[in-house]
């Protein structure tokens, strides 16, 4: 597997050609950042610059601010790891039956843009402008935001909470558990339209209400109520969050340099099978010996000859 621009490729001499004539049942995953051939096949790039040019960096903020990123790489741990991971089952699944290995070729991009299908479906049916910069408002639920709360800590000078009502009974709900029941009786917010149509209004509202809660009470009321609400953490607090801590998701290991860190779980549990790392993470070439002589099957003198020539380290 790659995902270096043609140019590398060739420069180190692992083309898919140079590759197959080695090894003529491999699979060999190449994904430069457009594809391996086009108008752009040597455009080099990284996941800031897949966000963009995809498409989604453009309905990213707020209309009266200029586009903005989504604040991390989005694009090279979500969809494109996810598209990899189903070509190389397609193509094993192919050798098994046949015994033939084969290219793959994926590009980032593509990859990328396949997760922007709501918004391409929409402007090529029906011609809206599905690529609006809305902020944190969406067609589908109103109230939909972020609202600042207070908060207990003392290290912090802000807080926010996120909440949702995606239709009349929860927004009914969320009304009461504010301690304001009338507002859902009210004709501008009686339907998602009518939340819709005044919209900056109902988010006047919350945004006064929030402004006078503790974050933690906040979204206990509204949790009860069966409202959709999460406050928003740092990444301090992530690692402190009870039911991440629960769950034990984040492993605490000692690494040879770095020390005691935590490290992330696997994401999901096995009921018979253990899927947690049992160490830190390698220095490099920590194990290339042993590797290189238990696996590899090679002597210590050819071991040596590969460090010199910088195959090995």
């Amino acid at each position: 597997m790659t995902n270096m621009t043609l140019r590398a490729v060739r420069k180190i001499g692992m083309t898919w050609d140079i590759v197959r004539q080695t090894n003529p049942g491999i699979i060999a995953c190449y994904q430069p950042m457009q594809g391996m051939t086009g108008p752009h096949e040597e455009f080099g790039g990284f996941g800031a610059i897949l966000s963009t040019i995809c498409g989604v960096n453009g309905f990213s903020g707020f209309a009266e601010n200029d586009p903005i990123g989504v604040g991390s790489n989005y694009p090279d741990y979500v969809v494109n790891p996810i598209h990899a991971v189903i070509a190389i089952l397609a193509a094993l699944r192919h050798k098994r039956r046949t015994g033939e290995g084969q290219l793959i070729d994926m590009s980032q991009l593509e990859s990328s843009t396949a997760a922007m299908a709501l918004p391409v479906f929409t402007h090529d049916n029906g011609g809206l402008p599905a690529f609006e910069r809305t902020g944190n408002r969406v067609p589908y639920a109103a109230p939909h935001g972020v609202y600042r709360v207070v908060d207990g800590d003392a290290e912090r000078d802000d807080q926010w909470i996120a909440l949702a009502c995606l239709d009349e009974a929860q927004w009914g709900r969320a009304a009461e558990a504010m301690g304001h029941a009338e507002w859902a009786g009210e004709a501008r917010f009686a339907t998602l339209g009518d939340r819709k149509a005044n919209e900056d209004a109902l988010d006047a509202l919350v945004s006064e209400w929030a402004a006078a809660q503790a974050g933690d009470d906040a979204l206990r009321r509204l949790q009860a109520a069966n409202v959709p609400a999460g406050l928003v953490l740092r990444a301090s607090e992530v690692l402190a969050d009870e039911q991440l801590v629960d769950r034990g998701y984040f492993l605490y290991l000692d690494h040879v340099e770095a020390g005691r860190r935590a490290y992330d779980g696997s994401g999901f549990h096995l009921s018979r099978s253990s899927a947690e790392p049992k160490r830190a993470a390698p220095l490099l070439g920590e194990h290339t010996f042993e590797i290189a002589t238990d696996v590899l099957g090679l002597t210590p003198e050819e071991i040596g000859d590969l460090v010199v020539e910088q195959v090995l380290y």
